[in-house]
């Protein structure tokens, strides 16, 4: 990103006291606006010191050692002021007591639960948590410690916002643009959505289905993680709906068995360090999106549209992540992991390398040598704080990505040595998703004479290069394929 020099926000026409005072109000810009367009020189203290975090991870609370009266006034405490609105301007839809269909079991009682604790009012929901939902969490999943960790959506919705106000006042000019943000609704998009996706990304990051490290609870604007001295395993059936499990499920493109992912294995403390990891992470990317200076061309001029398409890739990539990881069916896990695949590599070609052939990022995301660099990303950000965590990630990345050549290497006319064709391999298979009418006879390569299967392992590699993005952004989308 360019250093030492000023930030253009916008070339068109401003008047003062409009968009000058949003990155004041918003960010502590102190912008000038120079020959009709709006600049921050390049010594300015907000700019210097860049945004801030997202989201912020609060301090473990061990049930072991806290009464459960005590445990539910600190998480209580935890829930960001601001989202009491929610429950209140919605006091006259809420039902006065909530009732959830029996017969399920276990289920039955979380869904009550859970959505208990989502519509409670303020005062109200300590004494919930304190007498309902500790107790219970404790006697029937063994939780010990609980993280929340909070979400500043204020700030973040100022980021996304001032992005498409500038994006809109570039090409419309000021006055329109004012227009279709009051008429039209143009503030609201996928990629406007007040930093909750990047909350729940936490989610994502800590379960691997069958696996889940940690047990998410919702409230407005933060999720409190409650965690054992052991992840959870869950049988296929305890993670599949009502009407998921009466039918025998389709899967045209899947392994010979259920694609059960292959997390590593993590105990005690580096259940919590794999928590924090995320949020650290999540900061990392969204300091580094946040940042005009990204998307600022050598002279300054900031790509207002790019920074939009960077979010909105952002939010694509956790959600089918979340879709990978919650999952237990094989034909829906691999179209989800191959459309995160298409999405990283749609987003390193045009972020990181803009010279790139985006099919040939995609095969480099599954390649041996991707393989190295996570665990090079590994060792360097989170080893070297987590040993133990880091080295049992870098041990899960080199099995996964072994794993999933050996399978590839075990077709029909793949040799071991020849990795561009186990690659090509991959491609065809993750086309077809457009269906079996595929160019250049891929779709008789695949399935004569072969067993054509999707590698069990393509559902673990997701989660793998998430982590690595997060590591260290920058790095990981300009690493050339």
């Amino acid at each position: 990103m360019p250093s030492g020099k000023p930030i253009r926000f916008t070339s068109a026409p401003v008047r003062p006291g409009t968009i000058d005072k949003l990155l004041n109000d918003w960010f502590g810009y102190q912008a000038e606006i120079k020959d009709g367009g709006l600049v921050v020189p390049a010594n300015d203290p907000a700019l210097r010191t860049g945004p801030p975090d997202v989201l912020e991870l609060r301090g473990t609370i061990d049930l072991r050692e806290t009464s459960p009266e005590e445990a539910g006034r600190q998480l209580a405490a935890a829930v960001p002021d601001e989202f009491s609105l929610h429950t209140k301007e919605a006091d006259a839809h809420l039902p006065r007591e909530v009732r959830i269909a029996g017969g399920v079991g276990l289920l039955s009682e979380l869904t009550l639960l859970l959505t208990k604790i989502a519509i409670a009012e303020p005062q109200e929901l300590a004494g919930i948590l304190s007498n309902e939902l500790i107790p219970f969490l404790i006697t029937r999943f063994s939780v010990t410690h609980v993280t929340p960790v909070v979400c500043n959506s204020g700030q973040q919705q100022s980021y996304f916002s001032f992005a498409k106000i500038a994006a809109l006042t570039e090409r419309f000019g000021a006055d329109e643009a004012q227009r279709r943000v009051q008429n039209q609704q143009a503030l609201a998009g996928f990629e406007m959505s007040a930093g909750f996706e990047l909350l729940y990304g936490t989610e994502a990051l800590t379960r691997m289905m069958p696996m889940a490290y940690t047990l998410p609870v919702q409230r407005w604007g933060c999720i409190w993680h409650f965690c054992g001295q052991h992840g959870l395993v869950f049988p296929e059936t305890a993670v599949r709906s009502v009407f998921g499990t009466f039918p025998q499920p389709i899967t045209p493109r899947s392994t010979r068995a259920s694609m059960f992912a292959q997390p590593p294995v993590l105990q005690g403390d580096d259940i919590w360090r794999l928590l924090r990891q995320s949020v650290i992470g999540i900061n990392s990317l969204m300091r580094y999106l946040n940042d005009p200076r990204t998307f600022a061309d050598d002279n300054g001029n900031v790509d207002w549209m790019a920074q939009l398409r960077a979010y909105g890739a952002v939010y694509m990539l956790l959600a089918d992540l979340a879709s990978t990881n919650y999952t237990m069916q094989s034909y829906d896990k691999a179209t989800a992991a191959f459309g995160f695949l298409d999405k990283l590599a749609n987003t390193k070609a045009h972020m990181g390398c803009p010279n790139s052939d985006e099919t040939k990022i995609f095969n480099s995301l599954l390649s041996l040598a991707q393989g190295k660099e996570l665990k090079g990303l590994f060792q360097q950000h989170i080893a070297t704080i987590h040993p133990t965590l880091g080295q049992e990630l870098i041990k899960t990345t080199g099995r996964v990505y072994a794993g999933l050549h050996r399978s590839l290497a075990r077709q029909a006319e793949i040799g071991d040595k020849n990795e561009p064709s186990r690659l090509e391999r991959l491609r065809a298979l993750r086309n077809l998703t457009h269906g079996p009418f595929l160019r250049g006879g891929r779709f008789d390569k695949l399935f004569l004479g072969s067993e054509g299967v999707v590698p069990a392992e393509i559902g673990t590699v997701p989660w793998l290069l998430m982590l690595g993005l997060l590591t260290d952004p920058e790095t990981f989308l300009r690493a050339k394929p």
